[in-house]
């Protein structure tokens, strides 16, 4: 390994650090999941269940976190606990590993742009923020780069079992990556390679096999307890990503709910709704969703609240779907601006309490320079995906299932946290390019210009 790549990762461990010195001692608390997480991976070290009920508690089931990341937080808690400092400073070393990863997957794919990509991963600093919180978004941004070396590698079919075996637990680590196994198998099956794709069927069969069967375990606890075989909150963040973009009105929505819940007459409710911008359907629909809020957080047994959530959670995405088969293009047209636009140039690495301190020009300034990454890094995995390369294809492959899986929820920054390094690398490819097809251009104007 080329000691100028260790220093990289020796950056990013610094980074990360610096990161955490700047968020404690408050670590960004309005993330409950923080909370959730290390109460998770506590539960499994004292009980050796998945529940955040204390000991000595009865067993409760738990109807909305995978159990991915409090794994990976477990064996910290059992020994050096899991306070957010051992958190991050396990993190932080864990972003100068996916560094080194980064350099050794371009490597393969584009040997002269390896270092440049590796050092545009560690000087990305979204990355060192979350790697600094107890969140499970960078988790899955370490394991999917590890998916991509290993996916990229597997030729026998022991590779390809531990390829799918990484692939499935980025599932456990966040469930929105429960179908892209299939997109990294049809990246093998479209790949340019010297074998056919009847010897490449083999390997991608084992990569689908091995996902599944990690999935197994957590699928029987969901089936044992809650009659499904995944539990998630994809009905909450369908309901919440339909409405996302429409304008955010705090008092008029917050008058719409108290006449909801007061059992107001419906042309009451309607006139309301008509007032935050919600047309007769979406009214109906969103005042049955506050009363059933409402009558969710009114529980107070711990069981019996965890089963009300597959409740709630399931109607939620009833009435999410009712509400885009009333406005599918509206629903659409959001997805393609407003949600995208959120999901890949929304992010400033700062503290909440700072951020909303910060002037508009910042902001802006902030979100055209993630516009252009973002452009650059979909050009770039289009060159890449049209030179048929196995990792060109799967670059392509994490930056499309993100952006498009995503954009049909609600969407936050962080959730496209797993694919920037992918979104980094396609970046570094399509500047590259493009300084090369200028290099190309002037010299060819050169000799122009001298054969005249």
């Amino acid at each position: 390994m080329p000691r100028r790549v260790l220093l990289l990762a020796l950056v990013a461990v610094a980074l990360t650090m610096a990161y955490a010195a700047y968020l404690q001692p408050g670590w960004e608390s309005y993330r409950d999941d923080q909370r959730q997480y290390i109460q998770l991976a506590q539960r499994l070290v004292e009980r050796g269940e998945f529940t955040r009920a204390p000991v000595g508690e009865a067993f409760v089931p738990e109807p909305l976190r995978t159990p991915g990341y409090p794994l990976l937080l477990a064996p910290l808690c059992a020994t050096v606990g899991c306070g957010h400092w051992q958190i991050a400073i396990a993190q932080a070393i864990a972003f100068g590993l996916v560094v080194v990863l980064v350099y050794l997957f371009v490597r393969r794919l584009a040997p002269d742009l390896a270092f440049a990509a590796a050092a545009a991963c560690a000087f990305y600093l979204p990355i060192a923020y979350y790697a600094a919180l107890a969140l499970s978004d960078f988790a899955a941004t370490a394991v999917m780069v590890l998916a991509m070396v290993l996916v990229a590698r597997a030729r026998s079919l022991p590779a390809a079992l531990g390829a799918g075996a990484v692939l499935g637990f980025v599932t456990l680590v966040r469930p929105q990556f429960a179908l892209f196994p299939l997109a990294a198998a049809a990246a093998i099956l479209l790949a340019r390679e010297d074998r056919s794709a009847r010897e490449r069927v083999r390997p991608v069969l084992a990569i689908l096999a091995a996902a599944a069967l990690v999935l197994v375990p957590f699928s029987a606890y969901s089936f044992t307890f809650f009659g499904a075989p995944f539990s998630s909150s994809s009905g909450w963040v369908l309901w919440n990503g339909y409405f996302q973009g429409r304008g955010s009105d705090a008092q008029g929505i917050a008058a719409f709910r108290d006449r909801a819940l007061g059992g107001a007459a419906d042309a009451e409710v309607f006139a309301s709704g008509a007032g935050v911008g919600l047309d007769p359907v979406e009214s109906v629909q969103a005042a049955g969703a506050f009363r059933e809020i409402a009558a969710f957080e009114a529980i107070t047994d711990r069981r019996a609240q965890a089963y009300a959530w597959l409740d709630l959670d399931r109607s939620l995405a009833r009435r999410a779907t009712t509400l885009i088969a009333h406005d599918p293009i509206g629903w659409a047209e959001r997805g393609i601006t407003f949600r995208s636009i959120e999901l890949w140039a929304g992010e400033i690495p700062m503290r909440v309490d700072d951020f909303h301190l910060l002037p508009a020009l910042p902001r802006l300034v902030s979100m055209a320079v993630q516009l252009v990454l973002f452009v650059a890094g979909v050009a770039g995995a289009v060159l890449l995906a049209l030179r048929r390369d196995r990792g060109g294809l799967l670059v392509a492959a994490v930056i499309l299932y993100t952006w498009f899986e995503s954009i049909v929820f609600v969407t936050e920054p962080r959730y496209s946290l797993p694919a920037r390094p992918a979104l980094v690398i396609a970046a570094v490819y399509a500047v590259a390019a493009y300084a090369s097809s200028r290099r190309g251009y002037q010299k060819a104007r050169a000799a122009r210009t001298v054969a005249a």
